[in-house]
């Protein structure tokens, strides 16, 4: 077999095909996700692979359909993993570590069969293992957040009551060129998310509300401890909780971590 062969849409049957070789991992990058395309990997995948499916949470993306929860749920019933990493544009799929395809196709149903696609199916050793040193360094990078059942009810909570999403122009800052794409934000939602919001969570967002701009230091939040410490008495270490709760509104893809201690709001 070639080292590197070419891969052109529709390529669901192919990757039926490659997932069902893999006996102990398949492990996927993938934007967007939805069940058209999960239901092709789990069907083939065989019961003794470990499934990882890295993906960008972003509220507004499963407000507008780009992504399914549903997708999520299904691997997590499977006994997959799922994990956040918030700045994910790759689209890369392994198969125990013994092959990879990149690809500019997601795990959907237009990723694998409607949209035009193109991409190269890895077979040489040395490449392939590149391509699973890598997708192991974004796995277990700090900035990737842990899925699970409990994140995903809560994003479906609050997309029912905020499905409306618009493109925006990303804000004019250094990180904002470097990510070079204007963000899909919730729009007209403030009200709808901190109503949906509870305990910590409802009141940490509502301090970032109230930060001008759409982006902010982790500082800056810092700036509200004297309000936490008086609403929350009983907690004896606020910044950290402070951190716990980015990281959660991270996961619900209400918030991006740009790096250095700077995050991006992602709703108007």
């Amino acid at each position: 077999m070639p080292e590197v062969e070419i891969l052109t849409s529709p390529w669901a049957r192919r990757l039926g095909e490659l997932a069902g070789t893999a006996r102990e991992s398949v492990q996927v990058c993938s934007p967007f996700v939805n069940r058209r395309g999960v239901d092709v990997l789990l069907t083939a995948t065989p019961a003794t692979a470990d499934i990882r499916l890295l993906s960008r949470f972003s509220a507004a993306h499963f407000a507008g359909g780009f992504s399914e929860t549903g997708a999520f749920r299904a691997v997590l019933a499977r006994g997959g993993h799922v994990r956040n990493c918030q700045r994910l544009h790759a689209k890369v799929y392994l198969f125990d570590a013994r092959c990879a395809v990149v690809t500019s196709g997601n795990l959907t149903g237009g990723g694998l069969r409607a949209n035009y696609e193109y991409g190269v199916l890895l077979r040489a050793p040395e490449l392939v293992a590149t391509v699973d040193r890598d997708f192991r360094r974004l796995w277990d990078d700090e900035a990737t957040g842990h899925i699970d059942a409990e994140v995903l009810a809560e994003i479906d909570a609050l997309v029912r009551r905020a499905p409306r999403v618009r493109y925006v122009e990303a804000p004019a800052s250094v990180e904002a060129e470097e990510q070079g794409e204007a963000e899909l934000v919730l729009d007209g939602a403030e009200a709808v998310i901190r109503d949906t919001l509870t305990g910590w969570k409802r009141s940490v967002f509502q301090a970032l509300t109230e930060l001008p701009g759409t982006e902010f230091a982790l500082g800056d939040v810092y700036g509200y401890a004297s309000r936490f410490a008086r609403e929350y008495p009983d907690n004896e270490n606020i910044e950290a909780k402070i951190r716990q709760q980015l990281q959660m509104l991270r996961d619900n893809g209400l918030v991006m971590f740009l790096g250095g201690g700077r995050y991006r709001k992602l709703w108007r």
